[in-house]
């Protein structure tokens, strides 16, 4: 059920990527891909009923070497890249390619054509993470060209633009005054008064974001389709205004933003999460906006590092095939804490599909320590999340069924709660990718 389903969305988003349709037929093709979406994940989530499936089989294998290389820690060259046909050297094509506003760079492979004297290469971006939710990764092809005793670049152009956009669903985001005072405009009568804040919530239906080809795919900024609603929320003391929105479309770049064009009957503007406004957690927002913020119950977060990524991914270890050595991480000890639970998460399948589980006690969990680990298997560009909740008391109760189930924070929250109320008491994660390129 669950590759089935993202075959025929991956399809769909390609058809939406290179077919150059015009938003009407965006928004047709995304509402029922949204639809569709939906029901399988309605079939895909629970705990009482864990998806049925051949369960991958968990046996450990040595670490695969990853013999890739960095260039003056500017771009890694992948070990697919076949420096012995020749073409353009790796160092001057980053030099020709790398922007001070990438995160990262990858070179993927290259076609030499001796004939032509050109050399095509294929790379990746991975672009600011403006937000904090939502990467963003570009392939491109560029093509050099051998002038004299050296090489220029005579094209460069995107062919694939993938949003990760999972973590975006249902978050909220505080807006500073001069982001306030211009959304105030889709207020039909403006805001009341001069004092309050104002704070956007995007609904948890936001379920695709599908990048739209350029005329000119040397551009690198252009449109996207979506399908999704919102809220506004102005709060100025005791008094409340509150409407909705709708955003069926927006733009990116590759700077790493990501823009929605909010609609209401008063009008129409763009919202860029990240800028002129900060990200709140579900714990935070609730706690701000609540009449009676002390009946809130809240639930503090924390940071968490890993040695397990490396130049902006997971580790090529953490693969299924290539070692199935669960990630390290740590944090700090967070005070009242008896049990840390550690998970694993694939953002991209499912609704937070698990591939990852353990618990321990100290603030701190080793490379290939997870008591029960399957490590990522699919092929493309997956985001995978690592959790870790702080308890007060054991969970060795709650049975979490590895690559079997899909957990969200909401609902590990309801069972590590359900026989120990109060149990947890702050959250940490942390979220990157993992690829087979």
């Amino acid at each position: 059920m669950r590759k089935t389903f993202y075959l025929g969305s991956f399809l769909m988003t390609g058809v939406l990527l290179f077919s150059g349709c015009g938003l009407s037929q965006v928004e047709n093709t995304v509402e029922a891909q949204v639809e569709v979406k939906e029901e399988s994940e309605a079939l895909l989530s629970g705990n009482d009923n864990p998806v049925e499936e051949v369960t991958v089989e968990k046996e450990a294998s040595a670490a695969v070497p990853d013999n890739s290389y960095m260039i003056e820690d500017l771009c890694r060259v992948s070990e697919n890249y076949d420096e012995t046909l020749g073409g353009a050297p790796a160092d001057l094509i980053v030099g020709e390619l790398i922007k001070d506003h990438y995160d990262k760079m990858v070179l993927l492979s290259h076609t030499v054509d001796n004939d032509k004297k050109t050399d095509t290469v294929k790379y990746k971006i991975v672009t600011d993470n403006v937000s904090g939710k939502c990467l963003q990764y570009i392939v491109c092809n560029a093509v050099f060209e051998e002038d004299g005793d050296t090489w220029r670049a005579v094209s460069n152009e995107w062919t694939e633009w993938d949003v990760e956009w999972n973590e975006l669903k249902g978050t909220s985001w505080k807006c500073d005054e001069a982001e306030k005072e211009r959304l105030s405009r889709l207020f039909t009568e403006g805001l009341n008064g001069e004092d309050g804040t104002l704070y956007v919530r995007l609904k948890k239906n936001l379920n695709v974001i599908a990048p739209l080809k350029n005329e000119d795919p040397g551009v690198f900024e252009t449109r996207f389709g979506t399908k999704f609603n919102g809220t506004l929320l102005y709060v100025a003391g005791d008094e409340k205004e509150e409407i909705d929105f709708s955003c069926i479309e927006g733009t990116l770049d590759d700077e790493g933003r990501i823009s929605f064009k909010l609609e209401t009957e008063a009008g129409e503007e763009f919202f860029t999460p990240g800028e002129g406004n900060e990200y709140l957690t579900e714990y935070e927002f609730n706690k701000e906006t609540a009449d009676d913020p002390d009946e809130v119950k809240f639930i503090d977060s924390f940071e968490v590092t890993s040695e397990s990524i490396d130049y902006g991914g997971w580790k090529k270890e953490i693969g299924r095939q290539n070692g199935n050595i669960s990630p390290e991480l740590s944090w700090e000890e967070v005070e009242g804490a008896a049990q840390y639970a550690v998970l694993l998460v694939d953002l991209n399948e499912g609704n937070y599909h698990l591939h990852g589980y353990g618990l321990v006690s100290e603030n701190h969990i080793g490379a290939g320590e997870m008591d029960e680990y399957v490590g990522p298997y699919l092929e493309g560009y997956h985001n995978y999340k690592a959790y870790v909740f702080a308890l007060k008391e054991d969970v060795s109760d709650v049975i979490l069924n590895v690559d079997n189930q899909n957990v969200d924070e909401t609902r590990l929250v309801e069972l590590y709660t359900k026989n120990h109320p109060d149990n947890v008491i702050a959250i940490g994660n942390i979220t990157n990718i993992y690829d087979f390129y």
